[in-house]
């Protein structure tokens, strides 16, 4: 090779790697910057947080995203995500248990629509509810895998993460309250109480029940109703304490009346009418060995009949018939029979009414 080809060669070399260097310095340069917000919410609140554009340098209209983002779940939990509504191809997995929310947006490029999205706008929109306590902060840690431009290039961006910070303030005390039924029980009668305490603030983490008749029970999860028998007839003042997340306590007091179980057969329906279930009670003399229920519609046909339990006060009817077909609404008649010591006992027929 002659030295005016090794010239040549040589000039074409630092050419081309001028050129390269210009390309990747032009690519490197930051597209757009891409920010997560900084908001703030009080405990159980539901706030929104938006990932937007600023900034943006030309030939960065945006088609396509594809990303993810962390935070601490001890401070907030993700409740919803929501894209820009240009994305018309969209993909969200939100994984709470591993802090992780995973996110792909794509534009479908044809002639009604060769844009793209210009200029400062909101790439998406989550809802993060504060599960923590005031003054918890939590960052929210975004990256962006994939910005894609209309030309399919690759865009290099800036990110700003955001943060999530509980608010404080003064604690509002938990609201207490209860229900019990059956509303007239019987000694040695299984009384359900139901909690229907509030917290406006936070949440309750503890209830301490003291019936009145030197019972007491205490729990620490939200539970099915909690059942309590009273031996002796009388009136007993039930206080229910409930205990919220930042330690303040809420009180109440019911007063309710047992009666002396005369051992007479005794067959009701509480609440009437009634809506997802109904509920019989029943009494019956110590020496009952038996006793049927037999329910009937309106036109006297008999639609179920079944054994009530002996050891219990209290019989929830699903309302479907012996075939485990649901019944209508409306009116309906029920016989109860008792096999006592003394004999068969049928009670006058009863009605209730099914409202669902």
């Amino acid at each position: 090779m002659s030295k005016a080809r090794y010239v040549c060669a040589f000039i074409f070399l630092i050419t081309l790697f001028s050129l390269t260097l210009f390309t990747f310095e032009t690519l490197a340069q930051s597209a757009m910057t891409l920010s997560a917000e900084e908001v703030s919410a009080a405990v159980q609140e539901v706030v929104p947080v938006s990932v937007t554009t600023s900034q943006v340098q030309s030939n960065s209209n945006v088609v396509g995203i594809q990303g993810r983002f962390t935070f601490d779940p001890g401070v907030f939990v993700v409740t919803d995500f929501t894209f820009n509504d240009a994305f018309d191809v969209t993909s969200v997995n939100v994984q709470n248990e591993q802090v992780l929310v995973r996110f792909v947006g794509t534009l479908v490029m044809d002639s009604d629509a060769p844009i793209g999205l210009l200029g400062e706008v909101t790439l998406f929109t989550f809802n993060a509810q504060a599960v923590g306590n005031p003054g918890d902060v939590s960052p929210i840690d975004v990256t962006f895998d994939l910005v894609k431009n209309m030309d399919h290039q690759h865009l290099v961006v800036t990110v700003i993460d955001g943060s999530f910070t509980i608010t404080g303030g003064a604690n509002q005390p938990p609201i207490a309250d209860f229900s019990f039924d059956p509303p007239t029980p019987q000694v040695n009668q299984k009384l359900n109480f139901t909690d229907a305490s509030t917290d406006p603030d936070g949440f309750i983490v503890r209830w301490d029940w003291d019936f009145g008749d030197g019972g007491t029970l205490t729990i620490q999860t939200p539970s099915e109703p909690v059942m309590h028998t009273y031996t002796q007839g009388g009136s007993y003042n039930v206080t229910l304490t409930v205990t919220d997340n930042r330690g303040a306590t809420g009180s109440t007091t019911k007063t309710l009346r047992v009666g002396p179980n005369h051992g007479q057969p005794k067959i009701y329906v509480f609440p009437n009418p009634c809506r997802s279930t109904c509920n019989f009670y029943y009494e019956f003399p110590p020496d009952t060995t038996a006793i049927d229920l037999r329910i009937f519609n309106i036109r006297g046909e008999l639609v179920y009949s079944t054994g009530l339990d002996l050891g219990a006060n209290i019989f929830r009817w699903s309302m479907r018939d012996d075939f485990g077909r649901p019944v209508p609404n409306g009116p309906y008649f029920f016989i109860g029979t008792f096999r006592t010591g003394q004999g068969i006992v049928t009670l006058p027929v009863g009605a209730f009414v099914i409202s669902r």
